[in-house]
């Protein structure tokens, strides 16, 4: 706290002039708020001073402007390489509390307000006033994994935030040499879906892991600093954007997760489950972008310093094909659908004509526009991926089925497919097959895919 003492007296005793000059010495050596009265030449904030405990090398400074009338403001702040100073017992009038990156409050202490000064009169008397505004800075001790402080003013009834991240950064992108800065490469190496469907049913919600791969390339220019074996701490984010309308995605993003101890050359998997909801039928798309960057603002990354590009970030697109839901019947007018894998022959298969809510259906389906080259039959891991058996006479048969109590008709027209055996995928123990294919409607294609049971005797 570097104070200047104004006065105006004229004639001093030798006691209290050799008081004054023990007061100067104490304060230039120990002092942290430089604080200089407005509109008074002979005043000077009330000093009150100590050691705080502090990093012997380094302090923050922030410089402040306060106003009776108006909330405390931040003007500006550094990393000075000298020790802190502190502020104990003294009158209560500014309250600063200090953040980590981990949100932990790791330093607590008041301060008079620099709008609280001394009045010394011309006959030796002085006296304590309140100035309107002035400016001045604090200083506390430096910490590389601090977040922010804040500050409370009791004069004008206000508080501030101050974000001491990008003095921290500031600071060591300057002085990288300083041994509590480190330089580290920490990289995005991919963004993916993990086993993703090929398709998701109308109103049939599923479960998608979306997993990012990290990794810390390791530092730069220090060989062996601290961090090379505790790992660098990280946030971690994910946002999706760019959602088509025909889908929905839960929840939007990942915001700020920590991300501990990224060790030097350990790739690290971030799996992130979204929920998605086709709503509409067709080929719909989301944007999964994942960021990396470290936790403290003193880890220097390489394109912060140099000019290469940064590779804290990946975007990965994800396609999904939104399928109407059909009812099918394996063996019309015939169950429990019994079928022999030992035997050559065909399986009749008709793909019902449905409206809105019949068999629970969302949408109505005409089964005459199906593309019948398009259609793929057999247990369901086949089917899904167009795999399995073909139509036999490569066509489908428009005609009126029957429905899944296997005696009703119900005069609409439903097309009926015919699929060897052999190319089913059937074997003892399974108990459904599935169907899948494209159709058209109003000029446009979309997938369709429907099950039913089967009985499998040999």
């Amino acid at each position: 706290m570097n104070i200047i003492l104004n006065t105006q007296s004229s004639v001093f005793s030798r006691t209290k002039i050799i008081l004054r000059m023990v007061l100067l010495i104490e304060l230039f050596v120990f002092s942290t708020i430089n604080a200089y009265a407005t509109h008074q030449p002979n005043l000077s904030p009330i000093p009150v001073i100590e050691f705080y405990p502090a990093n012997p090398a380094k302090a923050f400074v922030l410089n402040l402007t306060f106003d009776s009338a108006a909330p405390v403001f931040y003007d500006s702040g550094f990393v000075s390489l000298k020790p802190a100073g502190g502020y104990p017992d003294s009158p209560g009038d500014v309250e600063v509390d200090v953040f980590n990156v981990y949100n932990a409050n790791s330093k607590n202490f008041t301060l008079p307000s620099l709008l609280r000064v001394r009045v010394y009169n011309s006959d030796g008397t002085d006296s304590e006033e309140l100035q309107s505004n002035a400016q001045g800075s604090i200083n506390f001790s430096f910490d590389p994994d601090a977040s922010h402080a804040a500050i409370a003013d009791t004069f004008s009834n206000s508080d501030i935030v101050v974000d001491l991240k990008p003095v921290i950064h500031t600071f060591c992108v300057d002085k990288l040499e300083d041994p509590e800065c480190f330089d580290s490469d920490l990289e995005m190496l991919s963004v993916a879906a993990v086993d993703q469907p090929p398709f998701v049913l109308l109103g049939k919600p599923i479960d998608l892991i979306i997993q990012s791969i990290i990794d810390n390339n390791g530092p730069e220019t220090k060989p062996a600093p601290p961090e090379e074996e505790k790992g660098i701490d990280a946030h971690f984010n994910q946002q999706v954007a760019g959602i088509s309308q025909g889908i929905s995605i839960s929840p939007s993003g990942v915001s700020d997760q920590q991300e501990v101890g990224l060790l030097v050359g350990s790739p690290r998997m971030n799996n992130q489950t979204y929920t998605i909801t086709c709503l509409e039928p067709g080929l719909h798309k989301a944007t999964f972008t994942s960021s990396i960057e470290p936790l403290s603002a003193a880890v220097i990354e390489p394109h912060e310093s140099t000019n290469i590009e940064s590779n804290n970030t990946k975007a990965f697109i994800l396609e999904v094909d939104c399928a109407v839901p059909v009812t099918i019947n394996n063996k019309p007018k015939s169950f429990p659908n019994s079928i022999n894998t030992k035997q050559n022959g065909v399986i009749p298969v008709a793909v019902l004509t449905t409206e809105q809510g019949e068999y629970g259906n969302p949408i109505a389906f005409n089964a005459q526009a199906i593309l019948p080259l398009t259609v793929h039959y057999g247990i369901e891991s086949l089917a899904s991926f167009d795999n399995g058996a073909i139509e036999a006479h490569g066509k489908m048969h428009i005609e009126d089925s029957y429905e899944l109590d296997e005696k009703t008709k119900d005069k609409d027209l439903d097309a009926v497919f015919h699929f060897p055996v052999q190319g089913t995928g059937l074997v003892s123990g399974d108990t459904k097959t599935c169907i899948k294919g494209k159709f058209t409607d109003n000029g446009n294609t979309f997938t369709f895919f429907g099950c039913d049971s089967v009985n499998i005797v040999k």
